[in-house]
């Protein structure tokens, strides 16, 4: 049996750093005795399965996982079971790199599993091809890029928004409300900006990211 081994890739394209927080590998067998789990992180992932097929598991609801693959933000761990070797690519995205694919509100695919086609469809068919063509990893990624940087077109409002949420997920104060007194933000107006480009409360989010 191969050890299940995870290959992180953080040479990310400079225009892409604000969406994209990394990509990765994994490779190698399932541990029938230990179950390989996912727990609950601070980004969105999409998982391309690179040979066969394996389970997903989150509160009881079983996914088969046989192409192309979205999970968001979510507060339960997800189970992966497979009874052969498990080799997959992945894309860690921050929420709000995400949400400009999707182009709603992040809370919506809060602790959920779907597949990325019912999202979108032109980034599932650029990988479909990457995958139909056996191409390596580099050539992967540099072809996800190509049409992430053509497909982002940021707005004034999207841009002014990011920069809150991370001025805020960075700011030594844990309080919303000091930080809404101390940046002059209104308080809704934050809440408001976090469930629609995250899906999490300021608060929330916050504490996901320490």
């Amino acid at each position: 049996m191969k050890t299940l081994k995870m290959q992180f890739y953080n040479n990310v394209n400079p225009s892409l750093k604000k969406y994209i927080s990394h990509y990765w590998t994994t490779s190698g067998d399932l541990n029938d005795k230990k179950p390989f789990q996912l727990i609950p992180m601070d980004h969105v992932d999409i998982t391309v399965p690179l040979n066969g097929s394996y389970i997903f598991e989150l509160k009881g609801q079983a996914t088969l996982v046989n192409k192309s693959i979205f999970h968001g933000l979510r507060d339960s761990t997800i189970t992966v079971s497979q009874n052969k070797s498990l080799d997959s690519f992945g894309i860690s995205f921050t929420p709000w790199g995400f949400y400009y694919l999707y182009k709603d509100s992040l809370h919506l695919i809060n602790n959920k599993i779907l597949y990325l086609s019912q999202l979108d469809t032109q980034l599932n068919e650029v990988i479909n091809r990457c995958i139909e063509s056996h191409s390596p990893i580099a050539d992967m990624i540099e072809a996800i890029e190509s049409y992430l940087i053509s497909h982002y077109k940021t707005s004034k409002h999207y841009t002014e928004s990011i920069e809150i949420i991370e001025d805020y997920i960075n700011t030594p104060l844990d309080s919303v409300k000091e930080y809404c007194q101390l940046k002059n933000v209104q308080r809704k107006k934050l809440e408001r900006i976090f469930k629609k480009y995250v899906g999490l409360s300021p608060k929330e989010f916050k504490a996901r990211s320490k």
